[in-house]
This record gives C-alpha cells, structure tokens and sequence, in this order.
C-alpha cells in the first residue's frame, strides 16, 4: 500500500495517532514506530508523546537544505513561520512557531511556547555517522527538547 501524503494542517508534527495514521502508511513490523517506506518521500521513525507525534526523524534521499526546509514546512501548520535557525553544534537548526499548534499544545504546561518546533537537519553516512552538507540532508528531527521522553535534544542544545 502506498502513502497518502496530504499534509494538511494536522497530517504531520503535533498531530494525534489516530490523526497520522489516516495520513501515513504503519510499518506494522515496527509497532506504530516506523511509518512510510519511500526514502524519496519520507520513512518515519516515531516517538509518541501522550498520543501525540511531537518527537520524530525523518530520512529520505539526499537534498539540499533548502529542499529540506520545504520538506518540513509540509509537516506543520499552515500558520507556521521560521522565527529561527542557524548552524550550531554540527548540524543545522531551525524553530517554527504556529499558533495553530500552541492552541493544540497547550495542555503539555510548556516552557517554551507550545507551538513552537524545533527541527535539527543532518546528513546520515552509510556508516551511520552524521554531520551537516547543506546540499546533503538526509535526515531531519522535530521535537520539543524539554518533553521528558526526548532523551537529546539534539543540535539545538539546551534551552
């Protein structure tokens, strides 16, 4: 079965399982972890946070960052907007902010805004190695880093 990509304001970041799943296709050998099989489009790796897909990676083909940023873009709200990014710590970062997204999230008692996502992007090796090529992203992270099931908050650092 092929995915349905048809991200609209709730198919990606912040949504609820049940929300995803209409929108991306369970790899059932990964238990609701892995989603979608085409490294072109996306192969998820989920983190559920109280129902919600507020912790996950994405790999696919090699792009460039400004391709992955669009990528992303594809994941949030329609009200989303850049407030930040730069290169730090190897990797490139950016944080998005939606007011969308801080209505839905505002029940987690945040200390950052709750609708603020913060993305990290790096280039995997084949051998499992990341650092940061612009005209190579191979993966890209979204998570609040302040969640107690995010373990490291990756590129970003701390808050």
């Amino acid at each position: 079965m092929q995915a349905t990509r048809s991200h609209g304001p709730f198919a990606g970041w912040g949504t609820t399982q049940a929300e995803w799943e209409r929108h991306h296709v369970n790899d059932i050998s990964l238990d609701h972890t892995g989603y979608d099989t085409d490294p072109r489009l996306g192969v998820y790796s989920m983190t559920w946070i109280e129902d919600r897909a507020l912790d996950y990676s994405v790999d696919f083909t090699p792009r460039s960052l400004s391709q992955a940023i669009q990528r992303v873009k594809a994941e949030l709200p329609l009200d989303t907007r850049m407030i930040s990014q730069g290169k730090r710590n190897g990797c490139y970062h950016t944080v998005f902010r939606s007011q969308t997204l801080e209505r839905r999230l505002a029940p987690f008692k945040l200390r950052t805004r709750p609708g603020d996502a913060w993305v990290d992007y790096e280039t995997t090796s084949k051998a499992g190695d990341t650092t940061y090529d612009a005209h190579r992203i191979t993966t890209v992270s979204l998570y609040l880093p302040e969640l107690p099931d995010v373990v490291d908050p990756g590129c970003g650092g701390q808050l």
